[in-house]
């Protein structure tokens, strides 16, 4: 059998497919004409199917499948739908996991690579089910980070639409020479402005970054989903953290 783990092949549905429909011409419950005449094609299309001369598309098992009057998990042995039921109980339960971004977010640090790290860490079904592409970054000293104070871990997500999505409300992940920012923004066509929450002075930190035609994308690297401290050093009952959003409004 043509399988992959605990995969069913669809090659193997649709021999399976072939075979049920050669028992029931063996049986004389059809014949070649009548069953092709009840799907709309050829018997001689039908013949070359049946013979393997010609493939079997998926337009032609749909109609083979209304034809014989079953469905594709009637093409499922009793133990293989009992194993994928289990598997899929399983992966419901099974924690995600993230990697740990090898370096800080902040001013002073090199912006590190977030799609990377070299340690994995299991997530919370309440921190992942929403949200795609979910990494863990330790955060450095950033007076005016609007994170609240002593949180130096965030969960941040990399997705496209989440990044492009992102309002004042947010708390994206900026890069800008060469660091990263956690800052609250407004987007607009030709840059990107941070709003300023607690210190309206001019300091080293960005305040209008201008795009230079490149999108916005290449400047708001993440969103933070949630921040708190960094539990891989502690209890995670002694600090659980905060989360930045409702995530079932997203």
């Amino acid at each position: 059998m043509r399988t992959a783990g605990n995969s069913l092949f669809f090659s193997v549905l649709q021999d399976r497919l072939i075979e049920q429909v050669k028992l029931r011409l063996f049986n004389g419950e059809l014949t070649e004409r009548r069953l092709a005449r009840m799907i709309g094609v050829s018997q001689p299309h039908m013949h070359n199917v049946l013979k393997g001369v010609r493939s079997l598309t998926p337009e032609v098992a749909d109609l083979l499948l209304g034809g014989l009057g079953i469905s594709v998990l009637d093409l499922l042995e009793t133990e293989e739908a009992g194993i994928l039921l289990r598997d899929r109980q399983y992966e419901k339960a099974r924690p995600a996991l993230a990697p740990v971004v090898d370096g800080r977010v902040g001013p002073g640090h090199p912006f590190p690579q977030l799609a990377d790290g070299t340690e994995w860490i299991p997530l919370p079904m309440g921190l992942w089910r929403t949200r795609r592409r979910l990494v863990l970054a330790p955060m450095g000293v950033d007076p005016e980070s609007p994170l609240p104070r002593g949180d130096d871990f965030a969960l941040v997500c990399l997705d496209e639409e989440a990044r492009l999505r992102a309002g004042p409300r947010d708390i994206v992940v900026l890069r800008w020479r060469g660091s990263g920012y956690a800052r609250r923004v407004r987007a607009a066509a030709e840059e990107v402005e941070v709003l300023r929450q607690q210190n309206w002075l001019i300091t080293d930190g960005p305040d209008r970054i201008e795009l230079g035609g490149q999108s916005v994308l290449a400047v708001l690297r993440g969103v933070v989903v949630w921040t708190g401290r960094d539990f891989r050093r502690g209890s995670p009952l002694d600090y659980m953290g905060s989360f930045l959003e409702n995530p079932a409004s997203r």
